[in-house]
């Protein structure tokens, strides 16, 4: 696995993948870390600054978006969040 074909872990986005196609998708790299524990830190960080895992449609049943756990934060991570992602962050709750 690489960061041109990787899709995410998700089994539900993998499940959408297969059932509507690659291409109603858009993958983006948001930043680039120097060390795992500063990514999944920065991962974890999106998830829960966006509220991407407690978010649900109008039925209040289907969640909003993909994202249903933080895994690999096992550690202190050597690095913190950039001043790029959480400008990201900011940019993506103006939008959504």
């Amino acid at each position: 696995m690489t960061w041109r074909t990787y899709t995410g872990s998700s089994v539900h986005l993998k499940k959408d993948i297969a059932l509507i196609g690659h291409d109603q998708f858009t993958f983006e790299i948001v930043d680039v870390y120097k060390t795992k524990g500063g990514l999944y830190h920065a991962e974890a960080y999106c998830q829960m600054v966006s509220e991407s895992m407690t978010e649900y449609l109008a039925d209040k049943k289907t969640p909003r978006f993909y994202n249903r756990q933080i895994a690999a934060i096992r550690f202190v991570p050597k690095e913190a969040v950039t001043k790029k992602t959480r400008e990201y962050i900011k940019e993506l709750m103006t939008k959504y």
